[in-house]
């Protein structure tokens, strides 16, 4: 018998350190076990520990007398900064922070007559453009720069007018995504010589460049890549209309790499006299989804509106569609159709770019009109003789189709998609709420059954979020005092409690871990103490840790590797 309940005792055991085992090892094997944050002095780098409870501040090493002559630029949600860095002596050095603050640098004005300015950043941050210029002889070249060593990958020497950017307003994921392909394969420029404009295209993968003459005039030029990155359009000869809502363009060349080749296909201009130029042009443009078709929206000088779409095949060709003197339109869903709101009341024109081109009246604005994540299917109210109060409909692109919902028409727009579009949420507002609410019940409806239910209790939808699996969904109740955690049948896993009760939601951060096992949410204790709790999937709670008190912002996506984080080269300056 003895002998017996050791063999149990023993099989328990390992039993449970097999378990705790398992555990431990799907929680590392993500690799996601702690917390990225920036100090309050936004100098350094902090990392807590969600296992152990623990944190640390990683500080630079810049000199102290450096700090008060270093010019930040944040990039890419403060993963990186940019930096000019003024020495004692007024030179400059220029180069690219880490969110650990390790740097790098290249002398920006050496005593071989040369300098260089920073002229773009790759969105994903691996390459630096800058021009150089060299004194004597007097000559120009952009040089590529790969982020992590700051050495050149490949140097090209341009002529004409090249101005680089203020980066002090420069974000990379916001302000000038355009000059790169969309796999930044390619770094697109234009320069302006003598009555001359030329595009010239760098390729940092492969050191190839080509230039290419446009028609596209100065001051103000904007580029245009397609989605796949092998054609490109650029508006030129712009400038600010009267209206500070309107960039006017006069011209607009279609570029497209043939046989290895960069090559006009298509250059158009407006023909608009000079003089009536600040009464029309070209003021928006975008590809189709198919990267077939590019369409470019105009503004006459009487103040009507139309779309002309040069069709890409062997030969190209284009159809225009005039539009109404109205509001303003704007391209949406990838460029296919054409979104115009009617200023008398809020309905809203769509009208597609197909042949035979489709419209219909929405009750929805332009803005809130989103696609699912993948692209392929609208969800829109729409008015129609036999539904003057709207009735929704799931809208397919391609092809082209139409599928009737049940959505109530009370229903005003759509809050969420889940990540895998299958899903859509939305918030069923009570019959006495007025327009543009945010509580209500929130809802979810199955795009592939179209099938919807209706969670019970009132909830207010502002925040929203939805676990990168797509099997659940967060949300605080209308009065703010729980988190509500659903399931993706509307079945609720569990309520949280809120310590603070606060009444403004979005002071609380919520952040899912990548693998969708836990999530974090931000409080405050009883006595007023910043704390972060750690809850499981189910929203069961792993720990509170106390959040530290030089911790003032967290990142966007904060869940990280528990280490510190990869270094650029650290090359010291003078002391």
């Amino acid at each position: 018998m003895l002998q017996f309940l050791r063999i149990t005792l023993g099989l328990f055991i390992a039993v449970t350190a097999c378990t705790m085992l398992v555990i431990s090892a799907s929680w590392s094997a993500a690799d996601w076990g702690c917390l990225r944050f920036v100090p309050t002095d936004r100098y350094g780098d902090g990392l807590l520990d969600v296992q152990r409870g623990t944190y640390f501040i990683e500080r630079p090493s810049i000199p102290a007398r450096y700090k008060s002559s270093v010019l930040w630029v944040p990039m890419n949600n403060d993963l990186m900064a940019y930096y000019i860095l003024t020495q004692p002596d007024r030179s400059q050095r220029d180069g690219l922070v880490d969110y650990a603050h390790s740097y790098g640098y290249i002398d920006s004005g050496s005593s071989l007559g040369t300098s260089e300015d920073i002229y773009s950043i790759s969105p994903d941050l691996k390459y630096l453009a800058f021009k150089s210029v060299n004194a004597s002889p007097r000559t120009q070249s952009v040089i590529i720069r790969e982020t992590a060593s700051l050495n050149p990958v490949v140097s090209v020497k341009v002529e004409g007018n090249l101005k680089p950017r203020d980066i002090s307003k420069y974000t990379v994921i916001t302000d000038y995504p355009s000059d790169w392909s969309p796999s930044y394969d390619w770094l697109a420029l234009t320069t302006y010589k003598q009555q001359a404009s030329t595009l010239t295209l760098i390729s940092p993968h492969t050191g190839q460049s080509q230039s290419v003459a446009i028609s596209s005039g100065v001051p103000y030029r904007k580029i245009i890549w397609s989605p796949d990155g092998t054609s490109l359009a650029i508006l030129g000869g712009g400038f600010f209309a009267n209206s500070p809502v309107y960039m006017l363009y006069r011209k607009l060349d279609i570029v497209a790499l043939k046989n290895g080749r960069w090559q006009i296909i298509r250059s158009y201009d407006t023909g608009i006299p000079a003089e009536e130029f600040s009464q029309g042009g070209l003021i928006d443009a975008a590809w189709s989804a198919s990267d077939q078709a590019f369409s470019v929206l105009r503004l006459h000088p009487d103040q009507s509106f139309s779309v002309t779409t040069f069709h890409l095949q062997d030969t190209v060709t284009d159809s225009t569609v005039a539009l109404p003197a109205a509001t303003r339109p704007s391209f949406i869903f990838d460029g296919t159709w054409l979104c115009q709101p009617d200023s008398s009341s809020r309905h809203t024109l769509l009208l597609s770019l197909s042949s035979p081109p489709q419209s219909m009246t929405v009750d929805s604005d332009c803005l809130f009109l989103t696609s699912s994540p993948d692209k392929k299917i609208w969800l829109i109210k729409q008015l129609t003789p036999e539904s003057p109060a709207g009735a929704w409909v799931a809208v397919y692109s391609s092809p082209f189709a139409l599928t009737p919902l049940s959505i109530p028409s009370r229903v005003d727009t759509i809050s969420a998609w889940t990540p895998d579009s299958r899903k859509a949420l939305f918030l069923l507002p009570d019959a006495s709420t007025s327009l543009n609410a945010t509580d209500g019940q929130v809802g979810l409806i199955d795009i592939t059954t179209g099938q919807w239910t209706v969670a019970s209790g009132s909830v207010d939808i502002t925040n929203l979020t939805i676990s990168p699996d797509s099997s659940r969904y967060t949300v605080w109740t209308a009065d703010m005092r729980e988190l509500l955690l659903f399931d993706m049948e509307n079945r609720l896993i569990a309520s949280i409690p809120n310590n603070l009760a606060r009444s403004n939601p979005t002071f609380v951060t919520l952040q899912w871990r990548p693998d969708s096992s836990a999530f974090m949410l931000t409080d405050t204790s009883s006595d007023g103490q910043p704390i972060v709790h750690i809850l499981s999937g189910n929203g069961q709670l792993i720990r509170t840790l106390q959040r530290p008190s030089q911790v003032s912002l967290w990142l966007p996506q904060p869940w990280t590797r528990c280490e510190p984080s990869p270094k650029l080269p650290r090359l010291n300056l003078p002391s």
